[in-house]
């Protein structure tokens, strides 16, 4: 049974972690990069709800990725700052913080030692791999890992209690629901306690209870929305070629200069540390090992805690050849609660080494993760937010409303931005959010030109010469047929999905 410690000594880490881990991300809540697609999508359901107008449970267009949490807390932070950017990302950061609480209390259940669980937390934290992705709105991301934090280390602690089973259940389809990556890992490591072995009849119950309800009702909300985007990525096709990029893969993830299936050059400092996690990593295993050999037996709760981080590359193994690094942000959070178990069996007692050695841990990832702000395309992306203003008020002052768009996370920036003083959509028949695409149609049916508004000059070739500058961007007040023809445009909805009479767009 592990020792209890000091309460004090908890809430002094508490307050130091979360005090740390914004101070980490003000450089980039103060100075941001533009929001991405998702992120302004997630912003505008968050505003629809702050509005009392239609209250999404799930990402617009999917039957998956459960937004709620997020956006009410979206919501919040607009009735305190106001509508815009910072109440976006400064919410997402508030249930950061709760993550890092919960995250704090799982590795000392493991290690048994709150000093070390204080270093290992603050090293999580500052991870370049997290950097942005903490602070992003991205459709249930942080949901899952806020669960599936606070539900393994419920469990751990207190799985002879009947209200932890009954957790149990009610939170694993909340965690399938809202991002389905951190299933197969806290799966592992739930059958790694072997807590299973002594469940009584009442605490089975009460799991089953617990998760055929919770299931039910988040199927239900699941089903109230269209299946706009469900990608089927699993693929036997490519195993060889995505385990011999592996090592690539890993430092691109564990960088944290990523887009979309898209990796960046970063900083040489930040390069180094993803080299030194690396080290880090084969040191644990490497005793590990020793450990297994000295006693002449395999430490199978070891081996399924770190079955647990390895278990989204599994994912990326089986899958088709369009990487995203995202995909494996469920890696390090497991690893670590790996690393506190390893740790556990050397009894450490803390001295200025281990002090020194976790201190200049987190200091060489927060540096590492800052720095990837003065990349190349952070500065592009943070350039775009006064292009995108001065756009806005461009097309305000000439009176335009409703534009089409052939850049497919565009015109959640250019709504979001605006405050949905412009409405936009994007060129193709289906989109996410069907109000925006039914009252963009509606003007487009009464006119034969329509402005079009795009990130760039591409694809446009034949009708390039028509483009004009609209603050940082382009666009074509009069777009033709001809235009259309360039974008492969294949008309506007020809067999529309029943209209939800609780969306609407004013």
């Amino acid at each position: 049974m592990q020792k209890k410690s000091n309460p004090y000594i908890d809430y002094l880490y508490w307050a130091l972690i979360v005090c740390l881990s914004i101070l980490i991300r003000l450089p980039e809540l103060l100075d941001p990069q533009i929001l991405d697609g998702d992120e302004a999508l997630m912003g505008l359901m968050a505003k629809h709800q702050w509005e009392g107008k239609d209250v999404s449970k799930f990402f617009w267009g999917q039957r998956y990725g459960f937004t709620y949490l997020e956006t009410s807390a979206i919501t919040l932070f607009y009735s305190i700052f106001g509508y815009g950017q910072f109440a976006v990302q400064s919410s997402m950061l508030l249930l950061w913080c709760l993550i890092m609480i919960g995250f704090y209390q799982l590795v000392k259940s493991y290690c048994g030692n709150p000093h070390l669980a204080f270093l290992l937390s603050l090293s999580f934290t500052a991870l370049p791999a997290w950097y942005f992705w903490s602070i992003k709105a991205r459709g249930g991301y942080l949901t899952s890992l806020l669960a599936s934090t606070w539900l393994l280390y419920w469990m751990k602690r207190y799985h002879e209690r009947w209200a932890s089973w009954l957790a149990l259940g009610l939170l694993l389809p909340f965690i399938y629901y809202s991002q389905l990556l951190w299933i197969p890992g806290t799966v592992i490591v739930l059958l790694a306690g072997n807590w299973y072995k002594q469940v009584s009849l009442k605490k089975l119950l009460m799991a089953i209870g617990g998760f055929a309800s919770s299931y039910w009702v988040l199927h239900y909300y699941s089903m109230q929305e269209i299946d706009f985007w469900n990608p089927r990525p699993i693929s036997f096709d490519y195993i060889a070629q995505n385990i011999s990029l592996f090592p690539e893969r890993l430092l691109y993830h564990l960088g944290g200069n990523y887009f979309l299936g898209s990796s960046y050059t970063y900083h040489t400092l930040t390069y180094w540390s993803t080299l030194f996690f690396v080290a880090l990593l084969l040191v644990a295993l490497s005793n590990a090992y020793l450990r297994w050999r000295n006693h002449k037996k395999i430490d199978w709760q070891s081996l399924l805690l770190l079955g647990a981080s390895l278990s989204s590359w599994g994912f990326i193994f089986l899958s088709t050849n369009d990487y995203h690094p995202r995909y494996v942000l469920p890696f390090s959070g497991f690893l670590f609660i790996w690393f506190a178990y390893q740790l556990n069996h050397y009894s450490i007692k803390m001295n200025w080494r281990h002090w020194s050695l976790g201190i200049v841990s987190f200091l060489f990832f927060m540096g590492a993760s800052v720095l990837i702000k003065g990349e190349g395309r952070y500065r592009d992306r943070k350039n775009e937010i006064p292009a995108m203003e001065a756009a806005v008020a461009q097309l305000e002052k000439e009176g335009i409303h409703y534009v089409l768009s052939p850049f497919p996370e565009f015109h959640w920036q250019l709504m979001f931005y605006s405050g949905e003083k412009v409405i936009s959509r994007y060129h193709y028949k289906v989109d996410r959010f069907l109000p925006y695409a039914y009252v963009v149609e509606a003007v487009f049916q009464k006119r034969k030109t329509f402005p079009l508004v795009m990130h760039s000059t591409f694809p446009f070739s034949k009708t390039k010469s028509k483009l004009e500058p609209l603050g940082g961007f382009w666009y074509m007040p009069e777009a033709d047929s001809m235009a259309f023809v360039e974008l492969e445009f294949e008309g506007l909805y020809d067999e529309r999905p029943p209209l939800n009479p609780r969306y609407w767009v004013k």
